[in-house]
């Protein structure tokens, strides 16, 4: 199925395609940065201070807490299982985020102004399984890459 998504050609796949090809060389600083970001979002996640995002659109305020859970929890999985070689590394760290995933939110049990949340912990699934699949699509893409 990705093969004959691939060969027609659409520019949105080209797009993943390129860059998934560009990144490849460096993923080992990719894999670096991809873990201070872990360590970002565990001090983001246990600040007393956060306060979930929101936006005004016509006078109407928005929480975009949960998009924020999804969005962000996607990458943390995403990024790993599209652009690192080794499969077996690929999966670790996919671990590693659904692990981190968990413990965060439940970190935030022992942060005084912080709780914890079901509905944020469904968000950060949610976000997982979406990651999981975007960086499996992208890494069949092109199955004759390693």
């Amino acid at each position: 199925m990705y093969n004959a998504l691939a060969v027609r050609g659409t520019s949105a796949l080209e797009f993943v395609v390129f860059a998934r090809e560009w990144s490849r060389p460096l993923w080992g600083m990719l894999t670096i940065l991809w873990m201070v970001a872990m360590v970002i979002l565990f001090f983001t996640y246990i600040s007393p201070n956060g306060m979930p995002p929101t936006a005004t659109f016509n006078g109407l305020e928005f929480n975009l807490d949960k998009v924020f859970h999804v969005v962000i929890h996607a990458g943390t999985i995403a990024l790993p299982l599209a652009i690192v070689p080794r499969r077996g590394l690929a999966w670790t760290m996919a671990g590693i985020a659904i692990f981190c995933g968990v413990a965060f939110e439940f970190a935030q049990l022992y942060v005084p102004e912080r709780t914890f949340d079901l509905s944020d912990l469904t968000a950060n699934f949610l976000g997982m399984a979406v990651g999981a699949r975007s960086g499996r699509f992208v890494r069949e893409l092109y199955p004759r890459l390693p």
